[in-house]
């Protein structure tokens, strides 16, 4: 006959069962806490820059946007900069303008926040891809004289490019020896920047062999630091120089070169800028190849 649990045998073990369902409950998996709206600004902001990084740039500029309207919710201004700052980096290099124009302004209206050499910095490039040189050169002046030491380099030289493009090449040429001889000693990717604004200075003097010295230091030093779009600006300059030494063969042969360096690093606009130049050196099909015909095809350039 099977035994009857005595009361006090029920008593005993109650109590250890409720203990193990305490201690199972305690290893229950927890919800996942949602992470505060700051948290999830910066995840988008990160999500941005690495959508940058892999070319994927409408995703990109999603991220970024979403960033900063979620820093704007919570009146998060000095977070919001950086993704307005990234926004309008990104569509400048796009050649969006006046999208670059409109987040660059706004960042400049967060007063306070804003790192002021950056932000001048920027709106001195965006003017300076519009045409508008003296604007482009009064915010130029302004970033040189909120920048920091490390930061003067990069400020003079944009400050010789402007001039470059107004066609003062004495000021230029000052630029690129104060941005060589700023301290601390000037980056490897703004003595490049220098080198090919030197190159530009000595095309337009016509002094052809100290230019083609310039551009194949600048394009050394832009591939060691694997800085494509750079490395075929580089080579636009070389492609400048044969042109002028009336060697159209070795003008399209660096153009071809340039071409394909835009293109692989995706900048659209530059690589049609290239091929109308690369067209007329490339009227006969076989004097640049199949790769002419193709290029057409993928840019869909005029």
């Amino acid at each position: 006959m099977n035994k009857v649990l005595q009361p006090s045998w029920i008593c005993g073990v109650l109590p250890a069962l409720f203990t193990l369902v305490i201690l199972l409950t305690g290893c229950a998996p927890q919800p996942p806490v949602k992470p505060s709206i700051s948290e999830q600004a910066l995840q988008h902001n990160f999500n941005g820059v690495r959508a940058t990084l892999d070319s994927d740039f409408v995703y990109a500029r999603q991220q970024f946007d979403l960033s900063q309207q979620l820093y704007a919710s919570i009146e998060e201004n000095e977070g919001r900069l950086l993704p307005l700052l990234n926004l309008s980096r990104l569509e400048r290099r796009l050649g969006l303008l006046e999208a670059a124009t409109e987040h660059s302004d706004l960042a400049l209206r967060l007063t306070g926040v804003a790192p002021a050499e950056e932000l001048a910095f920027e709106k001195a490039l965006i003017l300076l891809q519009q045409g508008e040189l003296s604007q482009a050169a009064n915010w130029a002046e302004k970033a040189l004289a909120w920048s920091t030491p490390d930061q003067r380099s990069r400020n003079w030289n944009l400050l010789g490019r402007i001039a470059l493009e107004i066609g003062d090449l004495t000021t230029a040429q000052k630029c690129v020896n104060a941005a060589l001889t700023a301290k601390p000693p000037i980056t490897a990717i703004e003595q490049a920047n220098s080198l090919r604004l030197q190159g530009q200075i000595f095309l337009q003097q016509k002094n052809l062999q100290q230019a083609e010295i310039a551009f194949k230091q600048a394009l050394e030093l832009d591939k060691q630091q694997e800085l494509g779009s750079r490395m075929a600006a580089d080579l636009e300059g070389l492609a400048d120089i044969s042109l002028q030494g009336q060697n159209r063969v070795a003008a399209a042969a660096f153009l071809q070169r340039a071409l394909n360096l835009r293109i692989y690093n995706h900048d659209v606009s530059g690589a049609c800028e290239v091929f109308v130049r690369l067209k007329p050196l490339c009227q006969a099909p076989d004097s640049c190849g199949d790769l002419f015909f193709e290029l057409q095809k993928r840019l869909q350039c005029d």
